[in-house]
């Protein structure tokens, strides 16, 4: 059995929870500063991260941005691009494991990164079924912000999620990185 790449895989998907994490409230911050608004803190895990480093304790949130609002109607755009942002960095990961295949790399940890990367869009979905420490649902609030229909919202956001992963299992399928995953044989 492959221990060290089961061992390898596991040690990758935490850090990419992590790092889905990060790109989430970096995706509310960068947006809260593209509407004209102001950080005023991101705290990770009871962290606080900026404007200073230290730890208050966790209160339920994985992550926080407080942010000032300048622009009107942009409430709804920064609540939308914490799970936007981790969606688009799913997209990124997507092309990324195929370009993978199609230029015949075979790296275990590159393609692992790929794979775990292009799933970062069950962030979404996660937070529009409520799945969260907190029960916010995020993507509808921001869908009620911006003016839009919630059941298209949330039907667009379920079909775009159900294409993406037919692509990457596709590929994954291809490519053989199960087979690969599950081999004695072969680099890491």
């Amino acid at each position: 059995m492959p221990f060290k790449r089961i061992f390898t895989a596991l040690i990758i998907g935490v850090l990419m929870v992590a790092a889905n994490l990060v790109i989430h409230e970096s995706g509310h911050a960068i947006t809260a500063i593209r509407f004209g608004g102001q950080v005023t803190s991101i705290e990770f895990l009871g962290m606080q991260v900026y404007p200073r480093v230290f730890y208050h304790g966790f209160h339920g949130f994985l992550g926080q941005v407080a942010y000032t609002i300048v622009r009107f109607g942009s409430f709804g755009w920064v609540t939308l691009m914490g799970s936007g942002t981790t969606w688009l960095a799913s997209i990124f990961f997507l092309f990324l494991i195929y370009a993978l295949y199609f230029l015949k790399i075979r790296n275990f940890v590159l393609e692992t990164i790929a794979l775990f990367g292009s799933l970062m869009f069950l962030d979404m979905l996660t937070y529009i079924l409520g799945l969260r420490f907190t029960g916010l649902q995020e993507p509808l609030v921001a869908a009620k912000y911006l003016g839009w229909n919630q059941s298209l919202f949330v039907a667009s956001a379920f079909t775009l999620g159900v294409i993406q992963l037919i692509l990457l299992l596709i590929c994954l399928k291809k490519s053989g990185y199960w087979k690969y995953f599950l081999s004695v044989k072969g680099a890491l």
